[in-house]
């Protein structure tokens, strides 16, 4: 019996291992890519690129701290429906805040970018930026339907 226990355990907590590690490898793909598009289309010298990269990964890691603490501070409102009166201000709270830091963030950074890179270079890397993201929900919208197909769904 307690062999079962321990093995059954052992397997949890591997599964939840591969679990994190797999979603964790799925964001580090994402932006990967997401990096490598951007390389492709800003053509930043080698001086620009030493001083913009360290920028933009720090930036990069900020935004999924801010998101986190988001989450940890109101809950997953994306997955968890309130169902109360209170839990809906907190939820919408929790949207306002996040927001509102996404934008102080972002201007701050935006600063940061002036300083390294033109403007021209700057504008267009929050039009690659936005193209490169609804290229990617595209991709997971087709991926989805897909999914549904082969599951016989219509």
């Amino acid at each position: 019996m307690r062999n079962k226990t321990t093995a059954t355990i052992l397997c949890l907590f591997l599964f939840l291992t591969l679990g994190f590690s797999q979603k964790s490898n799925r964001h580090d793909e994402i932006n990967k890519k997401r990096v490598e598009y951007l390389i492709s289309k800003l053509d930043l010298t080698v001086v620009e690129s030493q001083a913009f990269w360290p920028l933009y990964n720090e930036y990069q890691k900020k935004k999924s701290a801010l998101s986190r603490e988001i989450k940890e501070r109101f809950g997953d409102y994306k997955k968890t429906v309130p169902n109360t009166e209170e839990g809906y201000r907190k939820a919408v709270s929790g949207m306002m805040e996040n927001k509102t830091k996404q934008n102080e963030l972002i201007t701050q950074y935006n600063a940061k970018y002036l300083a390294v890179l033109s403007a021209e270079k700057v504008f267009y890397l929050y039009q690659y930026e936005d193209k490169f993201n609804k290229s990617l929900l595209r991709q997971l919208k087709e991926g989805g339907k897909r999914n549904q197909k082969n599951r016989g769904n219509p």
